[in-house]
């Protein structure tokens, strides 16, 4: 009998030589019998029965007989003692997302939140037809990757986005989905802006004009102009708005007009007597087209002292003469105080002085005056009642109304010279005006008369 057994543990050992290296060690109880099927190398150690520890292999190894130890790797397992138990391995590797909520293979993770976490696990869990299953659970946590970034678009153009906080998902290159976070900020460019300048004005520095309007507003974004806002009046010009966000920057651009206001066409002015004045802009000032004809201030209706209509022996009709070339007045009365004094005038908190003039006019000052040199002599003069050449491009209708000399006490230069009234004293007794005459064709001369001679006056807007 023990020769068979000898025989028959040789024959066992020929083959697994042949197979793989097999070392047997006795022990206390009886021998089992165990076939390994795969490759890998295998060793036992003694225990109750015999002891087999494998090696890891590519495929599964399976034993039947006696409880048993099994090295995987560098892992050590011990099977569930079950008759005729079979015993298989196999390795699950899960990979998830943090914030997965993941339950399998026994395994249970809510809310995962490590990212790179890495758990393996060896378990086993009896299965049909009594295999003992060996799992090698390994699990993988990845990070999603999250993105915070701002974006700048016109109102009109926000591509799909909302204003506001935007969030996104996309894949990523870790395998999960990435979480966007996008703050959008709509950008209403700035409207057109019309303004209104005082006349006088040529160049309007806009200080307070409305920009781009932001949304939501942050503190963090800043606007700045191309340049500064300075308007030449009566054009169009355009500027650039730029909106700074860090370092993205978008602009967008905003016409600006500024205007003087109603002057020429349908717009007029009416004395103390009800006249009507037409009126024309010349460079930055709105002028009456005619000379003044009123006998009574507009503000209170009094009379004005000291008015004449200019007669002579030559040109007796008064009638025609008042309607070719309005009144003259002294200086007093054009200004609108006593004759022969050294009152002072009422005037606005801007230093102009209404005196005879329609209400929202005043006397030019000889600033004023001396501005109409944009225009040559000859543009400036009415085409038909001057001696000497006039075209009156200018519509501005400059009259030869003469003047009348307080000295020679006489009328005097009708249809070759007028003399306009300004509002500023020369001296005690004699004040500025401005001179056109039939022998200069360029430009206005600017001299003084006594203060007691009656020349035209020519209002202008204030």
């Amino acid at each position: 009998m023990l020769s068979l057994l000898i025989k028959i543990l040789l024959t066992l050992i020929v083959f697994c030589l042949n197979e793989v290296s097999i070392i047997i060690k006795y022990g206390k109880a009886i021998l089992g019998i165990c076939i390994f099927v795969g490759g890998g190398c295998f060793q036992t150690m003694g225990q109750n029965g015999f002891t087999v520890i494998c090696s890891e292999s590519l495929h599964s190894s399976y034993c039947y007989g006696q409880p048993f130890f099994r090295q995987y790797g560098i892992k050590l397992l011990v099977s569930e003692a079950l008759e005729q138990s079979y015993l298989l391995t196999d390795t699950v590797i899960i990979e998830i997302c943090e914030h997965d909520i993941y339950h399998d293979y026994g395994l249970e993770y809510v809310e995962t939140t490590a990212p790179g976490f890495y758990e393996e696990k060896r378990y086993s869990h009896e299965g049909a037809n009594h295999y003992d299953s060996i799992f090698v659970h390994r699990l993988t946590i990845h990070p999603i990757y999250r993105r915070v970034d701002t974006l700048l678009l016109f109102a009109d153009d926000l591509q799909g986005y909302s204003v506001g906080l935007n969030e996104y998902n996309g894949y990523s290159q870790f395998g999960c989905d990435s979480i966007t976070q996008m703050m959008v900020y709509g950008i209403s460019c700035a409207e057109n802006y019309d303004a209104t300048a005082q006349y006088g004005e040529q160049d309007v520095v806009l200080e307070d004009i409305a920009g781009p309007v932001i949304t939501p507003f942050s503190p963090d974004i800043r606007t700045s102009l191309s340049r500064a806002a300075i308007i030449r009046v009566g054009e169009t010009e355009q500027l650039t708005w730029y909106i700074i966000l860090s370092d993205d920057t978008v602009n967008c651009t905003q016409n600006i007009h500024v205007a003087y206001p109603p002057c020429g066409s349908d717009y007029t002015a009416t004395d103390g007597d009800g006249h009507i004045y037409p009126t024309i802009r010349i460079g930055a000032n709105c002028w009456l087209r005619k000379n003044l004809s009123s006998q009574h201030y507009v503000q209170d209706g009094r009379a004005i002292a000291k008015v004449g209509i200019y007669q002579s022996d030559m040109m007796p009709d008064t009638t025609s003469n008042l309607e070719n070339f309005g009144r003259l007045y002294s200086w007093y009365s054009a200004i609108g105080i006593r004759e022969n004094s050294n009152d002072i005038p009422i005037s606005t908190p801007n230093g102009e002085i209404q005196g005879i003039c329609p209400n929202g006019w005043h006397i030019p000052n000889m600033a004023e005056l001396s501005s109409l040199n944009c225009c040559s002599a000859i543009a400036l003069k009415n085409n038909i009642l001057w001696i000497g050449e006039a075209t009156n491009e200018s519509n501005f209708s400059a009259l030869p109304a003469g003047s009348f000399n307080s000295v020679k006490d006489r009328y005097e230069y009708i249809r070759s010279h007028t003399f306009l009234w300004s509002s500023e004293s020369d001296s005690p007794l004699s004040a500025c005006t401005a001179a056109l005459t039939y022998y200069c064709d360029q430009s206005l001369i600017l001299n003084q008369r006594s203060k007691n001679d009656r020349c035209s006056v020519r209002c202008v807007k204030n």
